[in-house]
């Protein structure tokens, strides 16, 4: 099928990148992750061989891989009728079956889903030329146990949170908050029903709350629960669904924020800021906390600007003390809430991410930088990055498109200029990810704009518009 129109506008992708020495040039880097997209991206902007092995292998990383390898987890999942173990479980073992060849390249780096499998991030981390952080950093670091009590250590604001686990008699609780650490009662086994679960919860955290999985992503199976029965409904999903230990937490309304930071294992530099989009309809996502992208631009995302004088401050303390506490190193993240209190702003810590954010590529768009540079010079060499900067006033997005029923790929979307461009004849679900894109706007408005305007194009071309529309109408019925 022949496309009408591009996405491509004349101010193109982002500014130039900014010129580093060419040590990684023609070197070899295998890129392991849920999806290695946008690492690779960047990564071929050094001019590194790269081979990634990935769930996904989109149209457009097929096209710009040097080698890719495709890890279906479907088929995998069925041949072995396991429908349990996780990305990561799959992805170590076609590592290991690519052994030979993966063991050849000059540098071995991990995008997600191994920090919720650190059996699997353990296998891979032994593999020669491994860069990063060691599952045991990820796991101090992001364990609710060891984490929180850091936290309150050092003073840093953080949800109220209730963490339950069953045990072979009994369901566990134990509480964290800013001012205290304490042990609640054992449910017995008998009484261990959703609402004696709830009634545990509510003495501790008052509703709305959110209910998650510790081993949560992308804002998937993540929950605001309201009332008794909305808790029974959504805990008997997340149960279904995601391994314990669950978590419920304080619900901190304010602004989704993201910081990325790099270190070297016992130093950190805030690197820069970014506003996140999350669970927005308007692109297609049907959940409350599901992850839809980012924003970025000087006001927002430069640590230095002065809209940033209480926060950055706040966001370096965090990231040098998770630094020197789990010997961080390398590309991490700070996901966060900001919340205004007349002239205060509060920052609120929500999860630390020990490996590259869903921003790589956009903050190579916006400032030049380059996250795979930085990684390995942080990891390997110890050199942390010097202040960023912002070249231009304008506005940086990163959107993921999602779709508003079922359909299947009859188009190759890569002449549209978007990204993670799936493969024509796959599948994609009700509330799953189409493809993201990246759009450049005057101000966050025009960028916003710009994105349902190319979303629109997409729809279209993908023959979707009259499905769309017909739905609505019967829901409206």
């Amino acid at each position: 099928m022949k496309l009408p129109h591009s996405c491509k506008r004349e101010e193109g992708k982002g500014i130039t990148q900014k010129v580093y020495d060419t040590i990684f040039q023609d070197e070899k880097i295998a890129i392991i992750g849920y999806s290695g997209r946008a690492i690779n991206y960047t990564a071929k902007a050094l001019g590194m061989k790269t081979l990634v092995v990935d769930c996904f292998a989109d149209m457009d990383l097929r096209r710009s891989a040097d080698e890719f390898v495709y890890v279906n987890l479907d088929e995998y999942r069925s041949s072995e009728g396991n429908l349990d173990n996780s990305a990561a479980f799959y992805l170590c073992k076609e590592t290991q079956s690519q052994i030979q060849k993966i063991q050849h390249q000059d540098y071995i780096i991990l995008g997600s889903s191994f920090e919720n499998d650190l059996a699997a991030w353990t296998q891979v981390s032994k593999v020669k030329n491994y860069v990063g952080n060691t599952p045991s950093s990820a796991n101090k670091t992001r364990n609710p146990s060891s984490l929180f009590p850091f936290l309150t250590k050092h003073e840093i604001n953080y949800p109220r949170s209730v963490i339950f686990r069953e045990t072979e008699k009994s369901l566990d609780f134990q509480v964290y908050s800013n001012i205290e650490s304490s042990s609640l009662k054992s449910l017995k086994i008998q009484e261990m029903t959703e609402n004696s679960i709830y009634q545990t919860l509510i003495n501790h955290i008052t509703p709305p709350f959110v209910l998650k999985s510790s081993k949560s992503g992308g804002g998937f199976g993540i929950y605001l629960i309201q009332s008794e029965q909305e808790f029974i409904e959504r805990f008997e999903s997340l149960k279904n669904f995601r391994q314990p230990p669950f978590l419920a937490q304080e619900y901190i309304q304010g602004t989704a924020m993201s910081c990325s930071f790099l270190a070297n294992g016992s130093h950190a530099k805030v690197h820069t800021i970014s506003e996140q989009i999350i669970g927005d309809t308007r692109f297609g996502c049907s959940g409350k906390f599901t992850y839809c992208g980012n924003i970025m631009n000087e006001e927002i995302s430069d640590p230095l600007h002065e809209n940033n004088a209480e926060i950055t401050p706040l966001l370096e303390k965090i990231a040098q003390g998770l630094t020197e506490f789990g010997e961080l190193k390398g590309s991490n993240g700070i996901d966060f809430v900001l919340q205004q209190r007349g002239n205060q702003k509060l920052l609120y810590f929500i999860e630390l991410n020990p490996r590259f954010q869903g921003t790589i590529d956009l903050v190579l768009a916006s400032t030049g930088e380059n996250l795979v540079y930085h990684h390995i010079k942080s990891s390997k060499h110890r050199e942390l990055p010097v202040d960023v900067g912002f070249p231009d006033n304008k506005t940086y997005l990163k959107i993921i498109y999602y779709s508003p029923l079922d359909f299947h790929i009859l188009v190759d979307l890569q002449g549209l200029d978007l990204r993670d461009v799936p493969l024509i004849g796959s599948f994609i679900p009700e509330s799953g990810p189409i493809c993201s894109n990246i759009v450049i706007g005057t101000d966050i408005s025009d960028a916003y704009a710009k994105a349902l305007e190319d979303q629109d194009l997409m729809i279209r071309v993908l023959g979707l518009k009259s499905r769309i529309l017909d739905k609505k109408e019967i829901s409206n019925q």
